[in-house]
């Protein structure tokens, strides 16, 4: 199966989005379909060898849809040339209309030319319109009506009417051309609106893919040649000067600089670089000049994987979705019969048939689906990127909703609560400076993971020349030092009893114990906080591959209450699954090990290094070391949580208190709903969603 993404042409509201995944999902060699009317996307997983391109093409078309591969420029200025004839004609047909009742210079006072100019007027918004109106017809024929229909029955109604009353009548004062211009004018400048609105959700997108640079500087035969960023290859050597954005992701071969990341990790600061270092691609590089190996071009640079993943999660739907998506199937059918019911019965109560279908208009245009589709994908699209821009990445939609639902956060504890690299926090000796240079004169040809703690602490210390060097499995290093024997080890190696209850190591010289190093894991700086910041709210567990006195001593410094030791990796997922039955489980791990338990999780979140992202295994991805981007992941996934539930509270109340009112509920209390005012109210319904979306741009997660 193969997973791809289409834009999609012709979708005007959320029972377009539903209906295409409808018949999508019924195709043969289809699943996993999500059409976006946020994004204008259908995402879905299709076999080849069951469902071609061509079919699938077919299938688009036939929902009355296409495939969209036209320029959004091009398509831009199209809009702009179309929504300014709209409005220059709906203004001289309001004016023509409407004028003299404001006081204005009537055009004539004849009022059977008056008329004939309205009609002429109104061709030309028709004109410029008829995308909506064809739209919303062929929807109607094709039995899976949607806004547009509403907006091409309500305008076609109203037209009809005043040509009737103009030509069976000779009736000219009662016509609705106006109506019909003004409400096809509003729904364009709300669609205009929107998708310029809608543009704005995408900025983080956009941000992500402009800061690749084109060209890089490439190390050819010693002399500097620029390339496209296209024709780098792995193992490549490039040249990375002050200012330039790093082409493609790459280890630092010479030199020393500084790096902005901010854009991957959230972290404003600059980091530190020498040889040795991963740069990433998109990254801007400040004062140094270094040269570095390509390591990671096209898909495999972590910016491309930061922005399919962002994408992907944009064209997923959240579980909070699935409710608007079941209304909105409805919706324009029940809009409708509202509408003709409403009309049949003010006939029936003895009100004048133009009065009856000022009503039937009214509900039309007022009903907004669209508000209801917006509601849900514009929060999500916009906390995704709100998400990439503090170094958070989710999976998908529902990972976005269901961190929000979490209550028990189950922490690994090496590598994740700790750095993960024993520290030396203890020396015991007669001799500290001797012991030391001992060890680490011998523990400089070890790849023990004590070794580097060991040369770490000794850094300023002396290194003395080994001969006969020995490295026992297991158990030390052995070693002639001036004509000593030098023994560094355990205490069974040693012979010698030292502190047991942390890892220790003691020192030998012939066959004086000059002492022991103890040493230790320490807590990342950031993690009290977040745990006690997480401890409020939520039920917090430690998970340990240690011993439960060394694993109880780090939960004591973090009021850790509930403790697990002793855990092998592979029965980690079977605690989170019991966990599981009590509560909603989020697992943060490294990644690595911690797989099984992050997949079993309802929430797994890795804690990364900002290069190698396992999203087969994470949920969400914190893409720095700064522990407390976990606090980040949690609020951008609640304030995005509420910013839907206002979505859809809005547009619901909107639809349940507008459409009454369109159908003449008030009309008893001298209030009655104009068209005009109907398609003006529909038409801002949608943006205000939009724009109440766009808020969470500017929240502060940290």
């Amino acid at each position: 199966m193969e997973k791809i993404t289409l834009k999609i042409g012709g979708m005007h509201c959320a029972s377009c989005s539903a209906y295409l995944e409808k018949e999508l999902s019924k195709t043969d060699g289809i699943s996993n379909v999500s059409v976006s009317i946020a994004t204008n996307t259908a995402t879905f997983e299709y076999d080849k060898n069951i469902a071609s391109m061509s079919e699938i093409d077919s299938v688009v078309k036939e929902c009355g849809f296409f495939i969209d591969n036209e320029d959004e420029n091009l398509k831009k200025k199209k809009l702009n040339y179309n929504l300014i004839f709209i409005c220059v004609f709906s203004v001289l047909l309001l004016y023509t209309a409407m004028g003299q009742m404001i006081g204005l210079k009537s055009v004539t006072n004849n009022h059977t030319i008056n008329a004939y100019i309205q009609l002429v007027l109104l061709l030309p918004i028709l004109f410029f319109g008829r995308e909506l109106i064809f739209d919303g017809v062929k929807s109607l024929f094709k039995l899976h009506p949607n806004m547009n229909s509403l907006v091409a029955i309500g305008s076609f109604a109203s037209v009809a009417y005043s040509i009737y009353a103009m030509a069976v009548n000779s009736e000219y004062h009662h016509l609705y051309f106006e109506s019909a211009g003004i409400i096809i004018m509003f729904v364009s400048i709300g669609k205009e609106l929107e998708y310029r609105s809608k543009i704005k959700t995408g900025d983080a997108i956009r941000k992500l893919i402009n800061i690749a640079p084109s060209t890089a500087t490439a190390v050819i035969d010693g002399k500097y040649i620029e390339i496209n960023v296209k024709d780098i290859k792995k193992d490549d050597i490039l040249l990375l000067k002050p200012g330039e954005s790093v082409a493609v992701d790459g280890i630092i071969s010479e030199g020393v600089t500084s790096v902005d990341e901010s854009m991957f990790t959230g972290e404003s600061m600059p980091v530190d670089k020498k040889a040795g270092d991963k740069l990433i691609g998109g990254s801007i590089n400040y004062n140094g000049s270094v040269t570095y190996t390509a390591t990671g071009i096209g898909e495999e640079m972590l910016l491309n994987k930061i922005i399919n993943l962002v994408k992907d999660t944009q064209n997923t739907k959240a579980p909070i979705q699935r409710l608007a998506d079941k209304i909105a199937g409805i919706f324009v059918p029940t809009v409708f019969a509202i509408a003709f019911i409403s009309a049949i019965i003010w006939i029936i109560i003895g009100k004048p048939f133009e009065f009856a279908l000022q009503i039937f208009v009214s509900v039309l245009v007022i009903a907004c689906p669209c508000s209801l589709g917006l509601a849900t994908p514009m929060a999500i699209m916009v906390g995704s990127g709100l998400g990439a821009s503090n170094g958070v990445l989710f999976k998908n939609a529902e990972t976005i909703e269901s961190l929000n639902e979490i209550n028990c956060v189950v922490f690994d504890k090496t590598g994740t609560l700790t750095y993960g690299k024993p520290k030396v926090i203890k020396v015991v000796s007669n001799d500290k400076n001797k012991l030391i240079s001992f060890a680490a004169s011998l523990e400089q040809f070890s790849q023990h993971p004590l070794a580097n703690a060991v040369l770490s602490y000794a850094e300023d210390c002396k290194k003395y020349k080994v001969e006969d060097f020995k490295s026992i499995d297991g158990l030390g290093l052995s070693g002639n030092i001036e004509g000593h024997k030098v023994l560094v080890g355990s205490s069974k190696f040693l012979d010698e009893k030292f502190d047991t209850n942390l890892t220790s190591i003691g020192v030998k010289c012939d066959h004086e114990f000059l002492g022991y190093i103890t040493f230790a894991d320490t807590i990342r700086e950031e993690v009290p906080e977040v745990i006690d910041v997480l401890s409020k709210e939520k039920e917090i567990v430690m998970l340990s591959g240690d011993t439960k006195k060394v694993a109880e001593n780090i939960a004591g410094q973090l009021n850790i209450k509930k403790v697990i030791a002793n855990v092998m990796p592979d029965e980690k997922s079977s605690i989170i699954a019991n966990l599981m039955k009590k509560y909603k489980v989020a697992m943060v791990g490294d990644g690595v090990n911690d797989s099984p338990a992050l997949i079993k999780s309802d929430v797994g979140i890795a804690v990364m290094n900002g290069t190698d992202i396992t999203i087969d295994s994470a949920d969400v991805i914190l893409m720095n070391e700064n522990f407390d981007t976990i606090l980040r992941a949690f609020k951008i996934s609640k304030i995005t949580i509420k910013n839907v539930k206002e979505n859809l509270f809005w547009a619901f109340c909107y639809n349940c208190i507008c459409i009454p009112i369109a159908a003449g509920v008030l009309y008893p209390l001298g209030i009655l709903l104009n068209p005009m005012i109907a398609a003006m109210a529909m038409s801002m319904s949608s943006v205000s969603v939009v724009l109440n979306s766009l808020r969470i741009r500017n929240k502060k997660v940290v």
